[in-house]
C-alpha cells in the first residue's frame, strides 16, 4: 500500500504535534497534570510533567507504526484492496491520539480547560466521523467489527459494518445533543452511550447469524 510524501508527512506532522506543543508550553504547565479521568469527566490521576515527554511522542509514535504494520500481519490481504479509505481512517485515530495529547498538555496550562465540559465531545465527534467510514472497510482481522460471524460471511461483515456506520453517525449525533443539553451528566451520558454503541454492532452481527442459520434449516 503506496502513500504520497504530502500524505506521509501529514501523518508524521500529526505525530510531532504533541511533542512540538509540549516543547512551546512546557514552562507554563503545573508540576503535575491530569493523565486520566474518571466517568465523570474529573482528573483521578496525575504525572509530573516531566514525564509528559514519553507520552506526548510514545502514544502517537505507536499509533503511526501501528497503521503501518497492520497491513504486512493481515492474512488475507484485505486491508490494501481499501485503498484511500485506509488512509483516512488511520488520519482519524492518528488526530484522536494527538488531540487527546494536546487536551492533556492544555489542561495543565489552563484551568479552564478540563474533561468534563469538553473531553466527551471529542469523542463523540471522532466515532461519528470514523462511523462515516465503517461501511468501507473490508473483511480482515485487525480494524471493524470483528466477530466469528464476520469474519466468517461476507454478507455479515458487509450488512453489519453498514448498519455499524449509520448507527455511530446518528448515535454519536443524538449523543452530542442529549449532552449539549444536560451538561452536568454529559461524560456520563458520552461514555454509556459510547459503550453501548460498541456492543450493538456485535449483537446485530449475532442476530444476523442466527437468522440466516433459520433460512437455512
Amino acid at each position: 500500500m503506496k502513500t504520497s510524501i504530502t500524505k506521509e508527512l501529514f501523518l508524521i506532522l500529526l505525530m510531532l504535534l504533541p511533542i512540538i506543543t509540549l516543547g512551546i508550553y512546557y514552562n507554563q504547565l503545573a508540576a503535575e497534570v491530569p493523565t486520566h479521568f474518571n466517568i465523570s469527566g474529573e482528573a483521578d490521576d496525575w504525572t509530573k510533567k516531566e514525564n509528559l515527554w514519553y507520552i506526548m511522542l510514545g502514544l502517537p509514535l505507536f499509533m503511526y507504526l501501528l497503521f503501518k504494520f497492520i497491513p504486512r500481519f493481515d492474512p488475507k490481504k484485505k486491508i490494501t484492496t481499501m485503498g484511500s479509505k485506509y488512509y483516512t481512517i488511520q488520519v482519524i485515530s492518528s488526530a484522536l491520539i494527538t488531540a487527546l495529547c494536546l487536551f492533556m498538555i492544555f489542561s495543565g496550562v489552563y484551568e479552564s480547560i478540563s474533561f468534563s465540559k469538553y473531553g466527551h465531545f471529542m469523542l463523540l465527534i471522532f466515532l461519528a466521523v470514523l462511523g462515516n467510514y465503517m461501511q468501507s472497510i473490508k473483511p480482515n482481522y485487525f480494524i471493524g467489527v470483528k466477530t466469528p460471524w464476520t469474519l466468517e460471511d461476507p454478507e455479515n461483515w458487509r450488512k453489519t459494518h453498514r448498519f455499524t456506520s449509520r448507527l455511530w453517525m446518528f448515535g454519536c449525533l443524538i449523543l452530542f445533543i442529549v449532552a449539549i443539553a444536560i451538561p452536568a451528566y454529559g461524560t456520563k451520558i458520552a461514555i454509556w452511550g459510547v459503550t453501548v454503541l460498541a456492543f450493538v454492532p456485535i449483537a446485530y452481527s449475532f442476530w444476523l447469524h442466527a437468522n440466516k442459520k433459520k433460512q437455512e434449516v
